[in-house]
């Protein structure tokens, strides 16, 4: 026997009609001013916040010497080509260059 959609619309209705035919939650009077309330409790967004840390940053000094030594931004870019094209068939991203957590590849 199958469940046509008269009988479940019927069902429906008769539920909506049980539903609303139940009493109201007596709770306190909201317009009574002496009306015992539950406590509030408020826990703070920033309650458990710890601060981050500061990254450490080279001096740009000594950023710019050890550049100069491997060999200048030349070699950085060459590291970002070779990789790009070892990369090439196999759909994964290139690595970033060493040193360079960033990835951004020389010169544009």
């Amino acid at each position: 026997m199958a469940i046509g959609p008269r009988t479940v619309i019927a069902a429906c209705a008769a539920a909506t009609a049980i539903v609303h035919a139940q009493p109201p939650n007596r709770g306190p009077d909201p317009a009574d001013p002496d009306a015992a309330v539950p406590p509030v409790h408020h826990r703070s967004s920033f309650d458990g916040y710890r601060r981050d840390a500061e990254p450490r940053v080279a001096p740009w000094r000594a950023s710019n010497d050890q550049v100069r030594e491997v060999g200048g931004w030349r070699v950085y870019a060459r590291e970002v080509d070779e990789g790009a094209r070892g990369a090439a068939g196999t759909g994964a991203p290139s690595p970033a260059p060493a040193g360079h957590p960033h990835g951004s590849g020389g010169p544009r």
